[in-house]
């Protein structure tokens, strides 16, 4: 070997530059990407990394966060077995739910678990930043249908931000999982440099073989694609199913109206996301429950795309025997704009009522004191997630709901 090296020094020089810039890009993607715990997935979109630890950094806040063999946030690395001899609760939900800013131990799915017992019960955290009713589908029905695993019990947070997701997430085709999607995903995970060059090379229009292969792979995307809509999914086909439930103002009040989804007819009318609909992201996200405007520009039409996947998960859950709740609160912008008899609560209520599915609601609990006393106990500063004070609030409501639906 050294004498092979000593006779090919330019060989030896660009073997030992690749073998130190593979090592580097794992390196650095191992540990200073902010994303480095997220991947990707072509079943259910996105997901957190399985059995990782790392120091996850929220605004100015640091925290430690470990998940477990399934990806879920938890209190250590550790392997979940798909069955279980106690009564097991999973948790889903978007941020919120997976405890941004917070370690495992000051979320509310933790102190749940304190509360409830250990030994009465399994409590599983399903919950990933930036999830929303779509993804919810999606992510159960790979939980339950492909990983096999068993629960008795969930619980949905429908978030305020969900709405707009949906709208976000309606171009966004499930694709099955196959070996290739894995090792996709994987080096995705892995390696800067692999990410780089998939999100930008690849879309090089001076590259034309390279455009050849992308289109090799969209096609072989849209043909499975196809499969899973047929095998897969053929309860409800798609995002074009009848979007049944429609929300109207009238009085002031909120009436949901629901057409017999089962039977409604495909929708015809094509939503066109408005033009500024990106640029105005964030600023417009949480006031389409009280803002008529925004509601009228795509609130309505996300709040549809919502109703499409919860009635999913609804028939999910029914076909494999879980009992189910929804849960819907506050941001800060419901509390300081007084927005409690609120659209997402009277839509919500109303869903929830008629499929015979719990239904808990806090927008209470946040509007006992003044909308500034409120933020600042609950709330992170300068953030519209919970602090560990607004996880416990939550977590002790579960307990009490809980104990009462016994």
């Amino acid at each position: 070997m050294l004498n092979w090296m000593d006779n090919n020094p330019k060989k030896t020089f660009f073997l030992i530059f690749f073998v130190l810039y593979i090592v580097s890009d794992l390196l650095v993607t191992k540990y200073y990407l902010p994303d480095v715990k997220g991947i990707y997935h072509s079943y259910y979109n996105h997901g957190l990394r399985k059995n990782y630890t790392g120091i996850f950094w929220w605004g100015d806040r640091s925290y430690r966060v470990y998940t477990n063999s399934l990806g879920f946030k938890d209190s250590e690395i550790r392997e979940v077995p798909k069955k279980v001899n106690q009564h097991r609760i999973l948790f889903i939900g978007d941020s919120f739910t997976e405890g941004a800013g917070l370690p495992y131990e000051k979320t509310f799915v933790s102190m749940f678990h304190e509360k409830a017992g250990p030994f009465n019960f399994d409590v599983l955290n399903a919950g990933v930043v930036s999830y929303s009713p779509k993804l919810y589908y999606l992510k159960l029905k790979y939980l339950l249908e492909t990983t096999d695993l068993d629960f008795d019990e969930l619980f949905v947070f429908i978030d305020i931000s969900d709405i707009q997701d949906e709208i976000d997430y309606s171009i966004w085709n499930p694709v099955v999982e196959t070996r290739f999607h894995q090792l996709d995903s994987y080096l995705r995970s892995i390696s800067i440099t692999y990410k780089i060059l998939r999100q930008n090379v690849l879309n090089s229009s001076d590259l034309p073989f390279l455009s050849k292969i992308k289109q090799y792979f969209n096609k072989m995307e849209t043909h499975l694609g196809e499969t899973e809509n047929k095998s897969v999914d053929s309860e409800t086909q798609a995002v074009v199913q009848s979007r049944a439930i429609n929300v109207t103002r009238e009085a002031n009040q909120l009436t949901l109206i629901d057409n017999n989804r089962k039977d409604a007819e495909i929708r015809t009318k094509a939503f066109k996301i408005p033009d500024d609909f990106k640029t105005n992201h964030n600023l417009e996200r949480p006031k389409w429950t009280y803002d008529q405007e925004i509601y009228d520009k795509w609130g309505k039409e996300g709040l549809e795309l919502a109703g499409t996947y919860m009635d999913k998960v609804v028939s999910l859950m029914r076909k494999h025997n879980i009992k189910m709740h929804i849960v819907v609160y506050p941001w800060p912008e419901q509390i300081i704009n007084n927005d409690l008899n609120s659209r997402q609560v009277a839509y919500w209520k109303a869903f929830s009522e008629a499929r015979d599915v719990g239904f808990i609601n806090l927008f209470p609990d946040f509007f006992i004191s003044k909308a500034d006393k409120t933020i600042q106990k609950y709330f992170i500063p300068g953030d519209v997630h919970w602090n560990k004070v607004g996880h416990e609030l939550v977590a002790e409501r579960l307990y009490q709901y809980r104990l009462d639906v016994k």
